[in-house]
């Protein structure tokens, strides 16, 4: 899918709010999905699926979409989808489930990037020689 770059102004206030609740996620990468959400509980979104065609009520958990009415906590794993085809009770958790909106708890500071490490004395030498 192709991206269609817009920016955002931030106050002061919602910079640091954004730097606080997702400074591990991908800031674009948060306001889709909160796009997502809001379209799904305001009834723009339909199924992925004819009803016909649904497991149990669920629409096929591994399709590409995912779901977003089906599986709104995001696309469950494989071995979670079969047990659910074969007659499981609960639904399948998330495979890797979409992050918390911002009523949840604060999230950790992003991680920077490892320092590089410099080469011992025996690789700069043999670097040296070749």
């Amino acid at each position: 899918m192709a991206s269609i770059i817009t920016s955002i102004s931030l106050d002061p206030e919602t910079a640091d709010i954004r730097d606080r609740l997702i400074a591990q996620y991908g800031f674009s990468k948060w306001i889709r999905e909160c796009l997502y959400r809001y379209a799904a509980e305001q009834g723009e979104t339909t199924h992925s699926q004819d009803e016909g065609a649904r497991i149990r009520g669920l629409c096929n958990g591994l399709l590409v979409p995912t779901c977003r009415l089906c599986w709104p906590e995001g696309r469950p794993t494989r071995d979670g989808w079969i047990e659910w085809r074969m007659g499981s009770e609960t639904k399948p958790e998330p495979k890797n489930a979409h992050f918390a909106l911002p009523d949840a708890e604060p999230q950790n500071k992003r991680q920077t990037a490892p320092a590089k490490v410099k080469p011992g004395l025996l690789t700069r030498f043999i670097l040296w020689l070749i």
